[in-house]
């Protein structure tokens, strides 16, 4: 007895909280009719650790949330089910005759509640559809497809929330204030304006529009670097502080009114990973919780220079910012500038100095259709 299943996941990337749609196939390519006697599907999220930097996750973290969850766990307490869907039961004590093909479209959700997919130095997430298939007294068949899951910020939620009952209090649009905390005035939603008089809003249209709100262009911000001598070193300007996924930041040095030469310049994309607390070996100090990856450089010689772009782009298939119960993700803008005293130019042998600067920046979600991902196609065959 022979059976062909196979799992297809179209449309991958998806807003936490937001439904997976898969095609479940199951074939009997063998010579006789056959019976299979379960056939399931569910959504799992799997929590994987570095031994080195955390403790064993707790006992009830490794228990699958239900009864039929397929998720093999590493041993030693290493990972864990951190979220596993409703399962589907597809079918049951179904008999298949030779060559008969059958497909079950699925619907399956992800949580808003669980963290993102994410890969990392201590811990990873990720996200999977799982489907099984048994037959009479024999073990269960695993058919797997991966997926992403992206992370909505509270503030998005809480700026849909706004809108809709500001729609909801009045029938008439009305303008609202221009402040970096308020949801945009009307202007803000003329890019919509054909999706909302076709009346099919969604609410990832909803999720869009309010990043767009988060982070739009404002009055840039301006930040004068001094060493510790109160020598000043640079202006430098930012756009903005909230960005999307595949955006570019944009860093403008200004050396104008600098009291010192400014050698060179390299400036840094960095994610930080920071464990929480409960969840760090004994006696681990912060700075060994803590992890920083460098995502985006770019490097430039200010020999003479009155002003220096920088562009630091944010790769689409990395992660946002996000916290979950056991670790903490956040985004730093981080410059290093070398300078001297003395106009370099007029010497061989220049005596340099540093300093750093150091800024947060917020890390959104953007439209999942532009991120990359291969529909995902599993097969596999049962004897």
């Amino acid at each position: 007895m022979v059976f062909e299943v196979d799992l297809v996941v179209e449309k991958g990337v998806v807003f936490a909280g937001e439904n997976v749609s898969c095609v479940f196939t199951i074939k009997n390519i063998g010579n006789e009719e056959e019976a299979i006697a379960l056939a399931s599907i569910q959504c799992l999220c799997q929590c994987s650790t570095n031994a080195s930097r955390f403790i064993p996750l707790p006992q009830e973290q490794q228990q699958s949330t239900t009864s039929f969850t397929f998720s093999p766990f590493l041993s030693g307490g290493r990972s864990a089910c951190v979220y596993a869907s409703q399962p589907i039961i597809l079918f049951c004590d179904e008999f298949f005759p030779p060559g008969e093909s059958r497909s079950y479209p699925c619907s399956l959700p992800t949580s808003s509640h669980a963290p993102p997919s994410y890969k990392g130095e201590s811990i990873s997430y990720s996200y999977r559809i799982d489907g099984g298939v048994q037959q009479i007294g024999k073990d269960i068949k695993h058919v797997t497809a991966p997926i992403r899951v992206l992370f909505v910020d509270d503030q998005i939620k809480e700026n849909v929330e706004q809108e809709e009952e500001h729609n909801t209090d009045s029938a008439t649009p009305r303008t609202t204030t221009n402040s970096d905390t308020n949801l945009p005035s009307n202007s803000s939603h003329s890019s919509l304006a054909s999706i909302e008089t076709q009346d099919v809003s969604t609410l990832r249209d909803e999720y869009l529009r309010a990043t767009a709100a988060l982070t739009r262009k404002r009055k840039p911000l301006r930040f004068q670097l001094r060493n510790s001598k109160q020598e000043g070193i640079c202006m430098v300007q930012l756009e903005k502080v909230a960005y999307r996924l595949g955006e570019t930041i944009m860093c403008l040095l200004d050396f104008s009114c600098s009291d010192v030469h400014i050698v060179k310049v390299v400036a840094h994309l960095v994610s930080i990973e920071r464990i929480s607390e409960e969840y760090r070996l004994p006696n681990t100090l912060d700075n060994i919780a803590t992890c920083e990856r460098s995502f985006a450089s770019s490097s430039k010689l200010a020999l003479e220079a009155e002003c220096l772009a920088m562009e630091l782009p944010i790769p689409l298939v990395t992660h946002t910012h996000f916290s979950s119960q056991h670790v903490n993700v956040q985004w730093n803008i981080k410059i290093d500038l070398l300078y001297s005293k003395t106009p370099p130019l007029l010497q061989k042998n220049v005596h340099t100095q540093h300093v750093q600067w150091c800024h947060p920046i917020a890390v959104f979600l953007t439209n999942p259709s532009n991120i990359p991902f291969h529909t995902q196609r599993s097969k596999i065959n049962v004897l």
